[in-house]
């Protein structure tokens, strides 16, 4: 059966909300040391992070763990119009508030190209094993990764969160790869 991109949304939402806090947090963790090992983020020197919403994976840790390794770290910050941009976090001490409740950083640090990523780490409410994605509707990560370049793209999730099929238009935009507490799926074209 095909579901709407609505019902998906409200479906997935359902399933994190029944995640306890504690399975979040060392699901977090175990995400976050399988990404250290990965090739791409070792080889990567350029990575654009998300900053994760209380349903979301955090990575904080693997940020730190770049910021440390003398990685150049970017965050999004989303602009008016639907628009998104890369800007470079030195620390998660800097971080504020912006717009619908993320972190980001100052509205006076000037953003990097976008195809100058390396690595680009993307939340999702979905994602397929072909790689689509479903975000919350805005459209700003499909309008960003539009402008990836060669950047890997990999989608970081919950395992409840990887489903058969996502709904897809023809200006989404997927990942190359996915990343859950069980699995690493490489999307073959």
């Amino acid at each position: 059966m095909q579901y709407s991109k609505a019902r998906l949304r409200t479906d997935i939402k359902e399933q994190i909300a029944k995640i306890a806090c504690e399975k979040m947090s060392a699901d977090s963790q175990l995400i976050c040391r399988r990404l250290c090992c990965l090739s791409a983020y070792q080889k990567a020197r350029r990575i654009l992070f998300f900053l994760a919403t209380k349903q979301e994976v955090c990575i904080d840790t693997v940020l730190v763990h770049a910021l440390a390794n003398q990685k150049e770290v970017y965050v999004p910050r989303c602009q008016a119009a639907g628009s998104m941009e890369a800007v470079r976090l030195y620390s998660l001490e800097e971080t504020r508030i912006g717009m619908y409740g993320i972190r980001t950083v100052s509205d006076k640090r000037p953003p990097l190209a976008t195809e100058a990523l390396d690595l680009i780490m993307v939340p999702a409410l979905a994602f397929d094993v072909k790689g689509h994605r479903l975000g919350h509707g805005g459209g700003y990560y499909d309008r960003f990764l539009a402008r990836s370049g060669q950047a890997l793209c990999i989608g970081v999730a919950w395992d409840c969160q990887v489903v058969a099929q996502v709904p897809i238009e023809p200006w989404d935009r997927g990942v190359s790869a996915i990343l859950t507490p069980t699995r690493f799926l490489k999307i073959t074209i």
